[in-house]
Protein backbone atom coordinates (compact mmCIF):
# COMPACT_ATOMS: atom_id res chain seq x y z
CA UNK A 1 0.00 0.00 0.00
CA UNK A 2 2.90 2.36 0.77
CA UNK A 3 4.55 1.79 -2.57
CA UNK A 4 1.32 2.32 -4.48
CA UNK A 5 0.96 5.49 -2.20
CA UNK A 6 4.55 6.67 -3.37
CA UNK A 7 3.78 5.75 -6.92
CA UNK A 8 1.28 8.84 -7.26
CA UNK A 9 4.08 11.26 -6.57
CA UNK A 10 6.57 9.25 -8.73
CA UNK A 11 7.51 10.57 -12.14
CA UNK A 12 6.15 7.76 -15.11
CA UNK A 13 10.06 6.55 -15.53
CA UNK A 14 10.94 5.78 -11.82
CA UNK A 15 6.99 3.87 -11.82
CA UNK A 16 8.35 1.83 -14.89
CA UNK A 17 11.95 0.99 -12.82
CA UNK A 18 10.86 -0.04 -9.90
CA UNK A 19 8.59 -2.15 -11.81
CA UNK A 20 11.12 -4.10 -13.49
CA UNK A 21 12.00 -4.67 -9.93
CA UNK A 22 8.68 -6.39 -8.36
CA UNK A 23 9.75 -9.58 -9.11
CA UNK A 24 12.77 -9.24 -7.42
CA UNK A 25 11.61 -7.41 -4.62
CA UNK A 26 8.50 -10.69 -3.95
CA UNK A 27 11.52 -12.80 -3.85
CA UNK A 28 13.21 -11.59 -0.92
CA UNK A 29 10.18 -11.15 1.15
CA UNK A 30 9.51 -14.56 0.27
CA UNK A 31 12.98 -15.62 0.91
CA UNK A 32 13.17 -13.42 4.23
CA UNK A 33 9.36 -14.51 5.08
CA UNK A 34 10.77 -18.47 5.33
CA UNK A 35 11.74 -18.71 9.09
CA UNK A 36 7.79 -17.48 9.91
CA UNK A 37 7.09 -20.98 7.44
CA UNK A 38 9.81 -22.79 9.44
CA UNK A 39 8.21 -21.80 12.62
CA UNK A 40 4.60 -22.01 11.85
CA UNK A 41 4.92 -25.79 10.47
CA UNK A 42 7.35 -26.90 13.56
CA UNK A 43 4.93 -25.48 16.34
CA UNK A 44 1.96 -27.47 14.05
CA UNK A 45 3.86 -30.75 14.06
CA UNK A 46 4.96 -30.22 17.70
CA UNK A 47 0.99 -28.91 19.06
CA UNK A 48 -0.76 -31.48 16.30
CA UNK A 49 -1.70 -30.37 12.72
CA UNK A 50 -5.24 -30.28 13.59
CA UNK A 51 -5.53 -28.57 16.94
CA UNK A 52 -7.20 -25.63 17.75
CA UNK A 53 -3.53 -23.94 18.34
CA UNK A 54 -2.13 -25.03 15.61
CA UNK A 55 -4.89 -23.07 12.94
CA UNK A 56 -4.62 -20.06 15.62
CA UNK A 57 -0.66 -20.20 14.66
CA UNK A 58 -1.17 -20.33 11.47
CA UNK A 59 -3.59 -17.14 11.24
CA UNK A 60 -1.60 -14.96 13.57
CA UNK A 61 1.83 -15.85 12.21
CA UNK A 62 1.05 -14.34 9.01
CA UNK A 63 1.43 -11.09 9.99
CA UNK A 64 4.41 -11.30 11.93
CA UNK A 65 7.15 -9.74 10.65
CA UNK A 66 10.47 -12.14 9.84
CA UNK A 67 12.20 -10.54 12.92
CA UNK A 68 9.55 -11.33 14.98
CA UNK A 69 9.60 -15.02 13.61
CA UNK A 70 12.88 -15.33 13.90
CA UNK A 71 12.91 -13.94 17.84
CA UNK A 72 10.19 -16.56 18.41
CA UNK A 73 12.21 -19.47 17.05
CA UNK A 74 15.13 -18.68 18.83
CA UNK A 75 12.87 -19.02 22.38
CA UNK A 76 11.25 -21.76 20.77
CA UNK A 77 10.82 -23.37 23.92
CA UNK A 78 9.79 -21.03 25.25
CA UNK A 79 7.05 -20.18 23.49
CA UNK A 80 5.78 -23.95 22.55
CA UNK A 81 5.68 -24.05 26.23
CA UNK A 82 3.43 -21.13 26.94
CA UNK A 83 1.37 -22.50 23.79
CA UNK A 84 0.89 -25.96 25.18
CA UNK A 85 0.18 -24.50 28.87
CA UNK A 86 -2.36 -22.76 27.50
CA UNK A 87 -3.59 -25.02 25.48
CA UNK A 88 -3.63 -27.70 27.99
CA UNK A 89 -5.05 -25.21 31.03
CA UNK A 90 -7.36 -23.36 28.66
CA UNK A 91 -6.80 -19.71 29.91
CA UNK A 92 -5.51 -17.00 28.19
CA UNK A 93 -1.82 -15.70 29.01
CA UNK A 94 -1.70 -11.60 29.89
CA UNK A 95 -2.12 -9.20 26.69
CA UNK A 96 -4.07 -12.09 24.86
CA UNK A 97 -6.88 -12.13 22.48
CA UNK A 98 -10.32 -13.42 23.03
CA UNK A 99 -9.87 -17.36 23.20
CA UNK A 100 -8.69 -18.62 19.72
CA UNK A 101 -6.96 -15.62 19.64
CA UNK A 102 -3.06 -15.74 19.33
CA UNK A 103 -0.75 -13.57 22.44
CA UNK A 104 0.31 -10.86 21.86
CA UNK A 105 4.28 -11.58 22.48
CA UNK A 106 4.32 -14.99 22.26
CA UNK A 107 6.96 -15.10 24.85
CA UNK A 108 8.45 -13.51 28.19
CA UNK A 109 8.63 -9.99 27.39
CA UNK A 110 12.32 -9.66 29.40
CA UNK A 111 14.55 -11.90 31.03
CA UNK A 112 13.68 -14.12 34.31
CA UNK A 113 14.23 -12.90 36.94
CA UNK A 114 14.04 -14.44 40.76
CA UNK A 115 11.06 -16.54 41.51
CA UNK A 116 8.70 -14.38 43.58
CA UNK A 117 8.19 -15.75 47.01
Amino acid sequence: MQAKGASELLPAGACKAALREVPATVERVRVARLVCDTLVSRLCKDLGETSQTCQMVKSKTESFPPDRCQEMVDNYDQVIGQLKMIEQQGMRPPGAQPPGGMPVRMMPAGPAGPAPH
